[in-house]
């Protein structure tokens, strides 16, 4: 399966099980007035370029979906669910049942960079919009060689 297609997989079970959530899941990011709104980097794929620390690793997908839930996912690990919020310029990521407040240090159209406190040193973190292959996968296809007999 390709990375497309196991992406678009895992966000499709996080969104499912997004919609089966108890209620004590953090209340949706809503616009508010002209001092609030959603932030960009929302319902995005984020693709990790660096990080202060060996986790996350280069190429850990990142999704902040819009209902407070977080996808993480890699091609080295399970994905799992977690947790956001973004209030009053604080963003609070709870992975493993952890919060860790922390703060966005650059979002545009290509880049997303966030400093989160940790127990030990804060983690600064980088990614970028994670994109859609140009081509799909060539399909494998059997040889049509001459066999022996068989």
């Amino acid at each position: 399966m390709n990375k497309l297609a196991q992406l678009s997989t895992l966000l499709f079970l996080a969104l499912a099980a997004s919609c089966s959530r108890q209620t004590n899941a953090p209340p949706p990011i809503v616009a508010k007035g002209p001092t609030e709104s959603v932030p960009s980097f929302v319902n995005r794929v984020w693709r990790v370029a660096s990080s202060t620390t060996a986790e996350p690793a280069p190429g850990t997908l990142y999704a902040f979906l819009s209902d407070g839930t977080l996808l993480v996912t890699s091609s080295t690990t399970k994905a799992s669910l977690g947790m956001w919020t973004y209030k009053n310029n604080v963003l609070t990521v709870v992975e493993e049942g952890h919060p860790q407040p922390g703060e966005v240090l650059k979002l545009d159209n290509q880049g997303l960079s966030i400093r989160l406190k940790t127990q030990g040193e804060p983690v600064e973190i980088t990614f970028l919009r994670a994109e859609e292959p140009m081509t799909p996968a060539s399909p494998v296809v059997p040889s049509t060689e001459a066999r022996g007999p068989g």
